[in-house]
């Protein structure tokens, strides 16, 4: 049976990538007049277009320019994943010591929003600043001895999910805390500012990407820096637990290869019986995800109980364990 194979690339240099379970959607930021497929408008000015680690990005001086969209991929969302690829900079403007860099809120109750911050210090480091507001309430997550050297690029992410909210510096949890969080409707953003606009944002930002589900940070994206400095992708394997699990009628296996070689993944029952092979195929170094809809090769539904997942290519084999109910 021909099952759909989802393919998600880290980084795409001219389009967004939705998923076909419309979890995740990624927007490059390499052009001014629009972003994600979504007219772009300028707050004063317009950002720069400069060359960055994969491609083009998008430059903000910490003045006077900024982006606005009137759209927002997390709509009605009651759990979230937004992640950012940005190299902060430092800045001698002490109008600058606070920046919004993205700024999320519906359009009808400015109550509801999220925010994306950072705050410079004396010694022009920064430090990542989230908060999430709705009528119920608002919570901050800000750790100030938590610091990282501008002029890099990081991987800075927040996530949501069931009354909590976390944030990471590439990968690793910096904060965590309760708060209720109220889906936002008919969404606007501002990249590069708070809507307004005031704090403006100096740095590049490469990519965002929003995914309608708190993701774990082994499935966030990954980028690594050499020692000459620059920033490339993780080239590591990796294969993700399934999401959701348990599952009815359809999960999503999400995993990596980091050489061109043939992949394998099948779906076996407890004794060991091959139920579904999900993909067999030469496949290029990047990260994708492969969708199991609950049935065996003939197009039968099986039933419910513990299945396993298993990869296999030349240099890398790992099984996980899934449940179906129906």
């Amino acid at each position: 049976m021909h099952l759909f194979l989802i393919i998600c690339f880290i980084i795409v240099p001219n389009c967004p990538v939705l998923s076909q379970d419309s979890l995740s959607v990624i927007w490059n930021l390499n052009r001014t007049d629009s972003i994600g497929g979504f007219a772009a408008a300028p707050l004063n000015e317009y950002p720069s277009v400069v060359s960055a680690i994969q491609g083009d990005a998008l430059q903000f001086d910490g003045i006077n320019d900024a982006l606005f969209i009137k759209s927002n991929p997390l709509d009605g969302a009651s759990s979230f994943t937004v992640e950012i690829i940005f190299k902060p900079d430092s800045s001698s403007n002490p109008d600058n010591i606070e920046q919004r860099y993205i700024h999320i809120r519906s359009r009808e109750n400015d109550t509801r929003r999220i925010l994306l911050e950072l705050r410079l210090t004396a010694d022009q480091k920064w430090f990542l600043d989230t908060y999430i507001r709705s009528e119920i309430n608002g919570l901050t997550l800000i750790d100030s001895n938590l610091t990282h050297e501008t002029g890099k690029w990081y991987h800075v992410a927040l996530t949501y999910d069931n009354g909590t909210m976390r944030h990471y510096v590439n990968g690793i949890e910096e904060a965590r805390g309760e708060v209720a969080y109220v889906p936002i409707e008919k969404g606007q953003m501002s990249i590069g500012v708070r809507q307004g606009p005031r704090c403006w944002f100096k740095g590049t930002i490469q990519l965002i990407k929003f995914t309608r589900r708190a993701l774990q940070p082994e499935e966030f994206l990954s980028v690594t820096t050499n020692i000459e400095g620059k920033t490339s992708l993780s080239n590591d394997y990796f294969l993700c637990q399934n999401y959701p699990n348990p599952f009815n009628p359809f999960t999503s296996i999400r995993f990596r290869i980091k050489s061109p070689e043939f992949v394998t993944i099948n779906i076996y029952d407890i004794f060991g019986g091959k139920i579904s092979t999900l993909c067999s195929e030469e496949k290029n170094p990047e990260t994708y995800t492969v969708v199991w809809n609950g049935k065996d090769e003939k197009g039968y539904s099986v039933s419910s109980g513990v299945y396993f997942y298993q990869i296999r290519t030349p240099e890398f084999s790992q099984i996980r364990k899934m449940m179906l109910l129906r």
